[in-house]
């Protein structure tokens, strides 16, 4: 059962992550108007709105200014946001006694994702003040998770007070990683060369002639293989090792129930890449495989030694990089 002060030391961490001041100025950054940026890192018109409000205290805004300038901008409204919803949360876990079981839990739940999303875009904040913009992508994508976490666990609550601020939170986290490519934000070496070896079969790659859709199909059946492998190992686990204890059968069970909709999330991917439907349900395929593996991780994390747990990593990493590829769509 969590106790008060346990709720209060995750307030107290996210709260911690706070802006700061004397914003630098970054010699390889591009320069842009606020329009031309919000233009770049939005694919609807929606986005674009919230972009130009987001960057609504930018000074002068048709002047060409750092881009780093916009994107600390947004990830402190991401933070502002995430903020105004856990102390929500917090709120309703200490003073609504009519809470069910169920809404105790979820909420809990959301209060140590956004702890760890906190924390992730703490990082972006202070990586962005230094110039430092080597990996970043995946801080960017480890928050949007977090919070995207936290929405799988209030849509399953009825008419939850927290939904539709969840639903912000996880726009503004969009928001920022996409203003964040703007200066170059990408992913780490290690997965530069995991995409060079998923796009290995296509001919002629040093091409320009290739449709993007080719590399986001051949990341999106990348993820699937890699997880159906996963799932059949978990299977095989589950039905040979007779020596697995209460709490690995358990986590193993859960994963295969995480994985089947993983995958049948991939698979709708696939479909709608065929189909060249790019809209925003895309978007959302993409993310509800990723959470799902990440829910089986989570759960393989608790174990000792898990043989799973390497495969499953990979897997994040895998539909992680077919979200970034599906990016390049303008999803």
């Amino acid at each position: 059962m969590n106790t008060i002060p346990q709720l209060v030391l995750l307030a107290t961490t996210i709260i911690l992550a706070v802006a700061g001041d004397d914003d630098p100025s970054c010699p390889r950054a591009p320069r842009m108007t606020v329009d031309s940026a919000c233009r770049k890192a939005s694919s609807t018109e929606a986005a674009y709105e919230m972009c130009k409000d987001a960057l609504r205290e930018i000074p002068n805004p048709q002047s060409g200014h750092d881009a780093t300038a916009y994107a600390l901008a947004a990830a402190r409204r991401a933070m502002a946001s995430e903020r105004g919803t856990a102390d929500a949360a917090f709120r309703l876990l200490m003073y609504n006694s009519s809470l069910s079981g169920d809404e105790t839990y979820a909420y809990m739940e959301c209060l140590k994702t956004y702890t760890t999303a906190a924390e992730a875009m703490g990082t972006v904040e202070e990586r962005l003040r230094r110039c430092d913009f080597r990996g970043l992508g995946s801080v960017y994508l480890n928050g949007l998770i977090d919070v995207e976490s936290c929405r799988n666990w209030v849509i399953k609550l009825p008419a939850s007070p927290l939904y539709a601020m969840v639903l912000v939170d996880r726009n503004n986290f969009g928001l920022a990683f996409s203003l964040g490519k703007l200066l170059g934000a990408s992913h780490t070496q290690a997965t530069y060369q995991m995409c060079r070896d998923a796009l290995r079969e296509i001919p002629y790659p040093t091409s320009d002639a290739h449709d993007a859709t080719v590399y986001a199909l051949a990341a999106a059946r990348r993820a699937l293989a890699s997880a159906d492998a996963t799932m059949d190992a978990a299977i095989k686990l589950l039905t040979y090792n007779h020596s697995l204890t209460g709490g690995e059968r358990e986590a193993y069970s859960e994963c295969v129930e995480a994985y089947t909709t993983a995958e049948h999330a991939v698979g709708r991917v696939i479909s709608r890449l065929a189909a060249c439907g790019f809209d925003g349900a895309l978007a959302g395929d993409y993310m509800d495989g990723l959470i799902d593996v990440e829910s089986c991780r989570d759960r393989v994390l608790r174990l000792t030694a898990s043989p799973i747990y390497a495969l499953v990593l990979v897997d994040r990493n895998r539909f992680g990089l077919a979200l970034f590829l599906g990016k390049l769509l303008g999803i």
